[in-house]
C-alpha cells in the first residue's frame, strides 16, 4: 500500500517538474527551497519501501542534486542511529 501511494506521488511531481520551465538545478531554480526537501523526503521513503524511482528521471536528477549537499545526505532516514534496517511489516 506504500508503494502504491509512493508511486502516486512520485508521478504528480515528475509530470509537474518535466514540464515547470523554473526547474533547474533544483525543483526551482538553482537554489533549495522547501520543495527540494520534501521531495528528497519522498524518494528516501522510495528507496526505503523499494520502489523503482527509473521511471521518475528528472526526480531522481534533483534528488541527486539535493544529496549532494552534506545536510540532506546526513538527514538520510537510513542514515539515523535508531533507524529500522527493513521496512516495518504491513
Amino acid at each position: 500500500m506504500v508503494a502504491h501511494w509512493t508511486r502516486q506521488a512520485l508521478d504528480a511531481v515528475e509530470a509537474h517538474l518535466s514540464k515547470e520551465k523554473e526547474t533547474g538545478r533544483f525543483c526551482h531554480g538553482d537554489a533549495v527551497t522547501l520543495a527540494d526537501v520534501c521531495l528528497a523526503s519522498q524518494v528516501f521513503g522510495a528507496k526505503f519501501f523499494n520502489v523503482d524511482t527509473a521511471p521518475f528521471p528528472t526526480v531522481m536528477r534533483v534528488f541527486g542534486e539535493c544529496v549532494k549537499i552534506d545536510a540532506f545526505d546526513r538527514s538520510q532516514p537510513l542514515k539515523q542511529p535508531d533507524a529500522p534496517k527493513t521496512p516495518p511489516a504491513h
